[in-house]
């Protein structure tokens, strides 16, 4: 099951704040009271605060009155921020109108998330203790009772119209696309095209206004990993064996229909849409992958997580690091407006007839001469520094210039100037030798996300709280899923040279 908004602000605040706190109150197994969210003491602001950079914040913690609820004979549950506290609060007052729309008792917690969890969405109380029996599930059905439960969190938690896309199968295992309004009128629901009918308006909206030149109008699925896909509209030469030029997802463009835009409006943007992209499409000669002297200079790699992509990847030539892929990509474009990819086939590859390892290398060569490696020490960037103007000179570690600023608990933010696949510098050989160097000693490296990761120096922190941050960045349920690379905890030796996963 798959869920994006429309363009509803209220929707969004619902999925990013509200939903992250629901399954939090159901990973404690209670329902905190104000009285149980204890601001850090002195000590622990010592032990915890210099340690992990954050200085300057308010933290918390949660201290459950009733002791079956602590954990590891401690009285500490969690850590969190006055933002996440704010979540939290919004999931309290969630479950407290709960009870009162349910007719439960308000000072049962127990029986209120046992219910909750029978009428809410399944991976919201997923691992828990309130996990609801799913024998009465059968197969791909599942997609269609989560859509109901979906909209029954929206009609709980909102009164006002919601823009929800649902992304699911039915019980004949077949996928379906379906944006709806939970609260809408059954009048205004009826007046709305499916989005099979929108999707062939559109294809017969731009046919008529491109078809009459060079292009057809083709409709196709991108695949972005092994379970999850996108469906897209093209503009594809009408010639024999004629190339795919551009295109964009639907998806969104129904989302904006569904929230009340008017269809001629919608369909202006996806000309729209096509014009602005097709400039830079046309100017990318895709023959010249079939040449490594063409090639070269656009090579990349990124990283992917491989378990999501396993299938996907038999096509494609990469490096496996535990569950990280990396992944030869060129570049079709990189400028101001944005970066856009492409991986290379491996029958492309082999026409090359060069060894698998010359080409990653000048790949990694190439990815951080297009892309300078920067480290960022974790109390600056915690504090609100802006790593694009923090100073070159500190942040650019392979330059000659650069001169370290010790981080005062050891970790450091570790990227890609202008380049949101950085996590791909903690598997480039030369460059996790130049960090080693750098802070003289080995290194520990958490990498969550594509987009950073973060280097701790070995003698800073210990490895058991290592794997306790690595575990609570897995389980924070504020992470985007989409960004998730792995869980995984890395260990640099600058004795061997060797990266290894702990």
């Amino acid at each position: 099951m798959k869920i994006s908004l429309g363009m509803n602000n209220n929707a969004l605040k619902i999925i990013k704040e509200l939903v992250p706190a629901i399954t939090a109150i159901f990973k404690l197994g209670f329902i905190p009271n104000d009285n149980e969210i204890v601001e850090f003491n002195e000590n622990m602001y010592e032990s915890f605060i210099i340690q992990m950079g954050l200085e300057g914040k308010t933290m918390y913690h949660i201290i459950p009155e009733n002791p079956k609820y602590r954990q590891d004979d401690t009285n500490e549950i969690n850590a969190m921020s006055d933002d996440e506290v704010g979540y939290l609060r919004q999931g309290i007052a969630f479950f407290a109108k709960y009870a009162n729309e349910n007719d439960l008792p308000a000072d049962d917690a127990e029986m209120i998330l046992k219910h909750a969890a029978s009428k809410l969405p399944l991976n919201l109380s997923e691992g828990t203790i309130f996990e609801p029996q799913k024998k009465l599930l059968k197969g791909n059905i599942e997609g269609n009772i989560e859509k109901e439960r979906w909209e029954y969190l929206f009609k709980c938690a909102s009164g006002v119209n919601e823009i929800i896309s649902f992304n699911f199968k039915d019980e004949n295992g077949i996928e379906h696309d379906e944006v709806f309004m939970p609260n809408a009128t059954e009048d205004f629901k009826e007046s709305r095209l499916t989005y099979k009918e929108f999707k062939s308006y559109a294809i017969n909206s731009l046919a008529a206004i491109f078809g009459e030149g060079q292009y057809d109008i083709v409709e196709d699925v991108s695949k972005i990993s092994d379970e999850e896909s996108y469906e897209v509209i093209h503009l594809k030469e009408k010639k024999e064996n004629g190339a795919i030029r551009n295109g964009f997802k639907i998806k969104p463009f129904y989302t904006s229909y569904q929230a009340g835009s008017p269809l001629g409006d919608i369909v202006l943007e996806m000309v729209k849409t096509i014009e602005e992209t097709d400039e830079w499409v046309t100017r990318f000669d895709f023959n010249s992958m079939n040449e490594f002297e063409k090639a070269k200079n656009k090579l990349i790699l990124r990283p992917i997580n491989y378990q999501r992509n396993k299938i996907m990847l038999e096509d494609y030539m990469y490096q496996l690091y535990g569950d990280v892929a990396i992944v030869v990509y060129m570049l079709v474009k990189n400028d101001s407006t944005g970066m856009a990819t492409t991986k290379i086939n491996k029958k492309t590859i082999e026409k090359w007839n060069l060894p698998e390892t010359f080409v990653f290398d000048w790949a990694a060569d190439n990815t951080v001469k297009l892309h300078k490696p920067y480290i960022i020490p974790m109390d600056e960037v915690i504090s609100g520094t802006n790593i694009n103007n923090y100073p070159a000179y500190r942040k650019f570690f392979t330059e000659p210039t650069f001169k370290l600023k010790k981080a005062r608990m050891g970790a450091y933010l570790l990227g890609m100037d202008k380049n949101i696949n950085s996590a791909t510098l903690v598997f480039l050989p030369k460059i996790v030798k130049k960090l080693a160097e750098t802070l003289d000693d080995d290194i520990y490296f958490v990498v969550p996300s594509m987009s950073y990761a973060v280097a701790h120096v070995k003698r800073s922190i210990p490895l058991e709280r290592l794997k306790r941050i690595t575990k609570d960045e897995k389980n924070n349920p504020y992470a985007d899923p989409n960004e998730y690379l792995t869980d995984s905890l890395y260990y640099y030796s600058l004795l061997d040279d060797n990266l290894t996963i702990i």
